[in-house]
Protein backbone atom coordinates (compact mmCIF):
# COMPACT_ATOMS: atom_id res chain seq x y z
CA UNK A 1 0.00 0.00 0.00
CA UNK A 2 1.33 3.43 -0.87
CA UNK A 3 1.81 6.15 1.70
CA UNK A 4 -0.80 8.83 1.15
CA UNK A 5 -0.91 12.48 2.13
CA UNK A 6 -4.35 13.49 3.25
CA UNK A 7 -5.11 16.47 1.07
CA UNK A 8 -5.02 19.78 2.85
CA UNK A 9 -3.92 20.36 6.40
CA UNK A 10 -5.83 19.02 9.35
CA UNK A 11 -7.66 21.35 11.71
CA UNK A 12 -4.42 21.59 13.71
CA UNK A 13 -2.59 22.99 10.66
CA UNK A 14 -0.47 19.90 10.00
CA UNK A 15 -0.59 17.52 7.02
CA UNK A 16 -0.83 13.86 7.97
CA UNK A 17 0.87 10.93 6.23
CA UNK A 18 -1.06 7.67 6.47
CA UNK A 19 -0.87 4.30 4.76
CA UNK A 20 -4.16 4.78 2.97
CA UNK A 21 -7.57 6.38 2.88
CA UNK A 22 -11.00 5.20 1.82
CA UNK A 23 -14.36 6.83 1.32
CA UNK A 24 -17.52 5.38 2.80
CA UNK A 25 -20.05 4.65 0.08
CA UNK A 26 -23.12 5.57 2.12
CA UNK A 27 -22.12 9.08 3.22
CA UNK A 28 -18.79 9.89 1.52
CA UNK A 29 -16.99 10.13 4.87
CA UNK A 30 -13.21 9.78 5.05
CA UNK A 31 -11.69 6.65 6.58
CA UNK A 32 -8.01 6.50 7.48
CA UNK A 33 -6.24 3.16 7.01
CA UNK A 34 -3.09 2.38 8.96
CA UNK A 35 -0.99 -0.78 9.20
CA UNK A 36 1.21 -1.69 12.16
CA UNK A 37 3.28 -4.88 12.11
CA UNK A 38 3.76 -5.32 15.86
CA UNK A 39 4.61 -8.98 16.52
CA UNK A 40 5.45 -9.06 20.24
CA UNK A 41 2.45 -7.26 21.77
CA UNK A 42 -0.82 -5.82 20.55
CA UNK A 43 -1.22 -2.14 19.78
CA UNK A 44 -1.52 0.07 22.84
CA UNK A 45 -4.10 2.63 23.85
CA UNK A 46 -1.50 5.29 22.99
CA UNK A 47 -1.15 3.99 19.42
CA UNK A 48 -4.87 3.97 18.80
CA UNK A 49 -5.17 7.38 20.44
CA UNK A 50 -2.82 8.77 17.77
CA UNK A 51 -4.94 7.30 15.00
CA UNK A 52 -8.09 8.62 16.68
CA UNK A 53 -6.60 12.13 16.71
CA UNK A 54 -5.64 11.93 13.02
CA UNK A 55 -9.23 10.96 12.24
CA UNK A 56 -10.64 13.85 14.26
CA UNK A 57 -8.07 16.36 12.97
CA UNK A 58 -8.91 15.56 9.34
CA UNK A 59 -12.70 15.51 9.89
CA UNK A 60 -12.70 11.79 9.22
CA UNK A 61 -15.55 9.51 10.19
CA UNK A 62 -13.52 6.47 11.22
CA UNK A 63 -10.56 4.29 10.47
CA UNK A 64 -9.20 0.84 9.83
CA UNK A 65 -6.21 -0.51 11.73
CA UNK A 66 -4.43 -3.56 10.27
CA UNK A 67 -2.09 -5.50 12.57
CA UNK A 68 -1.17 -9.14 13.33
CA UNK A 69 -1.95 -9.15 17.06
CA UNK A 70 -5.11 -8.33 18.99
CA UNK A 71 -5.45 -4.81 20.34
CA UNK A 72 -4.65 -4.26 24.01
CA UNK A 73 -7.77 -3.66 26.11
CA UNK A 74 -7.37 0.14 26.28
CA UNK A 75 -6.74 0.28 22.52
CA UNK A 76 -9.88 -1.78 21.88
CA UNK A 77 -11.91 0.75 23.90
CA UNK A 78 -10.46 3.67 21.90
CA UNK A 79 -11.13 1.84 18.63
CA UNK A 80 -14.74 1.17 19.54
CA UNK A 81 -15.43 4.74 20.67
CA UNK A 82 -13.82 6.28 17.55
CA UNK A 83 -15.27 3.95 14.86
CA UNK A 84 -11.90 2.31 14.18
CA UNK A 85 -12.27 -1.20 12.78
CA UNK A 86 -9.61 -3.79 13.62
CA UNK A 87 -8.35 -6.12 10.89
CA UNK A 88 -6.06 -8.98 11.93
CA UNK A 89 -3.53 -9.79 9.22
CA UNK A 90 -1.04 -12.62 9.77
CA UNK A 91 2.57 -11.33 9.90
CA UNK A 92 3.72 -13.56 7.02
CA UNK A 93 1.09 -12.09 4.70
CA UNK A 94 2.03 -10.56 1.37
CA UNK A 95 -0.11 -9.10 -1.40
CA UNK A 96 -0.09 -12.56 -3.02
CA UNK A 97 -0.52 -14.78 0.06
CA UNK A 98 -2.48 -13.68 3.09
CA UNK A 99 -4.79 -14.65 5.92
CA UNK A 100 -6.93 -11.89 7.39
CA UNK A 101 -9.78 -11.72 9.86
CA UNK A 102 -12.23 -8.85 9.57
CA UNK A 103 -15.42 -8.52 11.61
CA UNK A 104 -15.52 -12.25 12.37
CA UNK A 105 -14.94 -13.36 8.78
CA UNK A 106 -11.73 -14.94 7.50
CA UNK A 107 -10.26 -13.96 4.16
CA UNK A 108 -7.38 -15.84 2.59
CA UNK A 109 -5.47 -16.25 -0.60
CA UNK A 110 -2.70 -18.76 -1.01
CA UNK A 111 -0.74 -19.14 -4.22
CA UNK A 112 1.09 -22.36 -4.93
CA UNK A 113 3.68 -22.54 -7.65
CA UNK A 114 4.07 -25.99 -9.15
CA UNK A 115 7.03 -26.85 -11.33
CA UNK A 116 6.51 -29.34 -14.11
CA UNK A 117 9.53 -30.92 -15.73
CA UNK A 118 9.66 -32.71 -19.01
CA UNK A 119 12.12 -35.38 -19.89
CA UNK A 120 12.46 -36.32 -23.49
CA UNK A 121 14.24 -39.38 -24.72
CA UNK A 122 15.27 -39.83 -28.29
CA UNK A 123 15.99 -43.29 -29.59
CA UNK A 124 17.88 -43.60 -32.82
CA UNK A 125 17.74 -46.84 -34.76
CA UNK A 126 20.13 -47.43 -37.60
CA UNK A 127 18.46 -49.88 -39.93
CA UNK A 128 20.18 -51.63 -42.83
CA UNK A 129 18.43 -54.13 -44.98
CA UNK A 130 15.38 -54.09 -42.64
CA UNK A 131 17.40 -54.99 -39.57
CA UNK A 132 18.43 -52.75 -36.64
CA UNK A 133 22.20 -52.61 -36.69
CA UNK A 134 22.64 -49.84 -34.09
CA UNK A 135 20.43 -48.38 -31.38
CA UNK A 136 21.27 -45.34 -29.28
CA UNK A 137 19.40 -43.17 -26.79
Amino acid sequence: MDIADITGPGNSGTTWRVEGTATKTDDGGLLIIECRRHTTQGLSQESLGGLAFRITDTNGVGGIIVTPLALQSGAALVAKSQSIVYVKLEPWSTSENYLAEFMGTHFHHITQHVGIGFSEELKVHVIRDGKIIDERT
